[in-house]
């Protein structure tokens, strides 16, 4: 039982208004460290989200006016808990979502999403209980595209959780670069150099090792 005794007073500024609605924030639960701590009343964040080096948070858009988002409180008495779910239409029928849908269909997800209050996102699973989507395909005479779900596997503690940490975006953060590197730096044993390259590198590295052996104090010619 909980040792906590709360209000939850009539909010400010029409808060039952439908929220508007933007891109989602996805992360894969294999590139989190950890999410943050929460606060005494367990549901308010404390710091970032810390996540793997060279991970990010990456970009789902879902038509503003389709998006809803549940929380159910589910099971049986001493075992209730709060099972999230988000959904939402992907339009057209570009290679991108097609590519998406392949090759996450069994993938785990926390879902970072807006609110109205602009002050803080909230957060949608966990490592331990992320949201897993299914996907449905329809082109016909109303419209094409994918309506998309989002839902736990099964209940847990927190309904959801409020954050205003750093979301840091990187959409190729681990897509293979584009960038031919031979022509940026130069390999350790030279091998990407040409005659005058070489040249230019020995008369720069005889320079460096004239000044620090021959000027070490103020390395000033």
């Amino acid at each position: 039982m909980s040792n906590f005794r709360l209000n939850a007073r009539k909010p400010k500024n029409s808060a039952g208004l439908p929220t508007p609605k933007g891109e989602l924030y996805l992360l894969y639960i294999q590139d989190i460290v950890s999410l943050p701590p929460v606060a005494e009343k367990g549901i308010l964040c404390n710091g970032d989200i810390h996540l793997k080096n060279g991970r990010r948070f990456h970009i789902l858009y879902l038509t503003p006016s389709t998006q809803k988002r549940n929380i159910k409180s589910d099971g049986e008495v001493d075992s209730r808990g709060f099972k999230k779910k988000v959904t939402g239409n992907f339009p057209g029928d570009d290679l991108e979502i097609h590519q998406f849908v392949k090759n996450n269909i069994n993938q785990g997800f926390v879902i970072i999403m807006n609110s109205y209050d602009k002050q803080y996102h909230r957060i949608y699973g966990s490592i331990e209980n992320p949201l897993y989507f299914t996907g449905d395909f329809n082109d016909d005479d109303s419209g094409k595209g994918y309506e998309l779900t989002f839902e736990q596997n099964f209940a847990d503690e927190n309904p959801l959780l409020f954050y205003n940490g750093t979301i840091v975006l990187d959409e190729s953060a681990i897509e293979d670069p584009d960038i031919n590197f031979d022509g940026l730096f130069a390999r350790r044993d030279g091998s990407n150099l040409n005659k005058d390259q070489v040249d230019k590198w020995a008369e720069m590295l005889e320079g460096k090792f004239i000044r620090e052996n021959f000027f070490p104090i103020n390395n000033q010619w």
